[in-house]
């Protein structure tokens, strides 16, 4: 009896074991690979944002975003040297949040499928937002922060 019992606790634990290793985790991870365009012969200040803080800001923020209709250009990156904008890549599919993004002065430019999609970042609100945690996170210095917010 005691050796059936210890064979069944066994059985019961490897069966445990199958499912929780098979099964797909109940929420994926969210991060997002967020690159400042800035230089132009170095790599640019890169990081991999899996705040969830921010990450809620950002969903909360491509809510309530109105599209530019009145923007007619190809892109919203200038073709100049220095700061080029805020490339933001999502590193998995995250619900509420595009796969692909720029951010640059107060606009938003969408990498769809088939178009791109424009919208108005008013006030910069996502630029800064990126900004600033790139600065707490001693992604940027003040000064390149400053010069980048002089530079709108």
């Amino acid at each position: 009896m005691f050796n059936l019992s210890i064979a069944k606790h066994f059985f019961v634990a490897i069966v445990l074991m199958v499912v929780a290793t098979a099964a797909p985790s109940a929420e994926p991870n969210d991060e997002l690979q967020v690159t400042i365009l800035i230089f132009s012969g170095r790599p640019n200040p890169t990081f991999i944002l899996t705040d969830k803080a921010v990450l809620t800001q950002l969903k909360t923020l491509f809510k309530t975003i109105p599209v530019n209709d009145k923007f007619r250009a190809a892109t919203i990156a200038p073709s100049i040297l220095g700061y080029n904008g805020i490339l933001v890549e999502a590193q998995g599919k995250i619900s509420k949040l595009p796969n692909r993004f720029l951010v640059y002065k107060e606009n938003i430019e969408i990498e769809g499928i088939q178009q791109k999609k424009f919208l108005m970042d008013s006030n910069h609100v996502m630029e800064d937002l990126l900004l600033n945690y790139a600065l707490e996170q001693e992604i940027l210095d003040k000064k390149m922060s400053d010069l980048i917010k002089s530079k709108r």
